[in-house]
């Protein structure tokens, strides 16, 4: 019953992310949230049920791309366009032009397949990319209990057995693929792409 229920569950996910993070919940959406402005438009990748639509600044125009059929279902009652891609499988970005296009905590779940296909296409698809990612100090074992508590709880056709990132890890991907690395804390790490903010 339990296996894959964290993209078959609103209040499961949203419960162990509570748990998790604690006070600071909301503080990876106000994170992607301070590299927008006022009335952009807004691709959100792997976006869940749509929380991240409550931060963004006035007048942005958002959108979602999310493979979880629940959580399709909840951004559909929401009236939030969204459309249903499992991005392991394919990035058909080409057609999606937007001003930003957000990826919140998720790129680790590509880590050992399109990650590097994925920054690519971003890159072509939005003026601005935004990736903000929850990194490690050191590397946790494949045997570790959170490791494979993770990749039960997340089971599901779409989902691939994963691991967070280390900094230096996330640091060399952004890197190799052209995006600025820039540390929040020690829980955050952003990989920006586009337009220097000082410069705006």
């Amino acid at each position: 019953m339990l296996q894959g229920i964290h993209y078959r569950s609103r209040w499961f996910y949203e419960l162990q992310n509570r748990f998790k993070l604690g006070r600071d919940y909301a503080l990876r959406f106000k994170i992607a949230a301070e590299y927008l402005k006022p009335g952009v438009s807004v691709l959100d990748l792997c976006s869940g049920f749509g929380e991240f639509k409550d931060y963004l600044p006035p007048g942005c125009r958002y959108r979602c791309i999310e493979a979880s059929a629940e959580f399709t279902k909840i951004l559909q009652k929401k009236n939030i366009p969204v459309l249903v891609y499992d991005l392991h499988q394919t990035i058909s970005l080409e057609s999606l032009n937007a001003d930003a296009a957000v990826m919140i905590v998720s790129l680790c779940h590509f880590r050992s397949t399109t990650a590097g296909e994925l920054l690519e296409a971003l890159k072509q698809t939005a003026h601005r990319v935004i990736i903000v990612e929850d990194v490690l100090d050191q590397p946790r074992g494949e045997q570790s209990w959170i490791h494979k508590a993770m990749n039960y709880f997340c089971r599901t056709e779409y989902y691939r057995p994963t691991h967070l990132f280390t900094a230096e890890e996330f640091e060399a991907l952004m890197r190799r693929h052209g995006y600025e690395c820039r540390r929040y804390n020690d829980r955050y790490r952003v990989g920006y792409y586009g337009p220097s903010i000082e410069r705006e």
